[in-house]
């Protein structure tokens, strides 16, 4: 009961403060500029009323999965990743230029093994499970070389056919494979190229630095830097990113 009663008494107060700062023109953060001439004019301040139980943090928190990392610094819609990549630098008569960026989609569908696997994976693991489906996948198509070289043996001699007959069996199966084992290739240079370019953002905003210390914020952990280093740092992020850390 007593806090209920604390609760109205506090919300009517606020309320009270509320109704008399619009009521009074001549100093109203609400109504024009509230400055005379020659001092600073300021914008109008949003008031954003919400219920206590509502946690801000977490929409604002930089994260640190793949599939959140998409959303958040790629163009990712509808299960579509739309990338730009660059095709190097041209000469001209008025010197070296960029090249025209070439545009290209991907679509992370139910059926990607991969992305199935990996969407709510941290992104440093995500990183590294390209890295080992590229070396199996290298693996298997060395594999398949090799067993094509073996079966072009010339001779009829025992050692020969016995090598033979050992490798057939081998091949058939990796040549029955080789329609998953391209699609494999194919998912795996899809990912390369994603997760690429979300590296090359997390390196250029220090998107990793902003996790870490959002994270440290969060728990109420010791912090190793002051949050003014951080926002005044003009290599380390974007207007929005030191934003959302400063609501943080």
């Amino acid at each position: 009961m007593f806090k209920r009663n604390c609760s109205r008494n506090g919300g009517s107060e606020t309320d009270k403060k509320l109704r008399e700062n619009l009521r009074d023109t001549r100093n109203s953060l609400f109504t024009g500029d509230t400055l005379g001439a020659g001092h600073f004019s300021f914008q109008k301040p949003l008031l954003v009323l919400v219920d206590r139980n509502i946690d801000l943090a977490t929409p604002l928190h930089h994260t640190w999965t793949y599939q959140a990392l998409l959303h958040d610094v790629l163009d990712f819609h509808l299960n579509r990743v739309n990338l730009e990549e660059s095709l190097g630098v041209e000469n001209s008569p008025a010197g070296a230029r960029p090249k025209r960026k070439n545009k290209k989609s991907y679509d992370l569908t139910p059926v990607d093994k991969f992305w199935q696997k990996h969407e709510g994976s941290p992104f440093p693991e995500v990183a590294e499970s390209v890295q080992e489906e590229l070396e199996y996948y290298r693996a298997q198509e060395d594999e398949i070389k090799r067993l094509k070289s073996i079966m072009e043996l010339e001779g009829e001699d025992e050692g020969a056919i016995s090598i033979l007959s050992d490798n057939t069996a081998k091949l058939t199966s990796a040549v029955s494979s080789l329609p998953e084992l391209l699609e494999k290739n194919r998912l795996i240079d899809l990912h390369t190229n994603v997760v690429t370019a979300v590296l090359e953002h997390i390196k250029a905003r220090k998107l990793d630095v902003y996790f870490e210390y959002e994270e440290k914020i969060m728990s109420k952990t010791t912090l190793d830097k002051s949050l003014l280093d951080i926002v005044s740092d003009p290599d380390a992020g974007t207007l929005e990113d030191k934003m959302r850390l400063f609501l943080i």
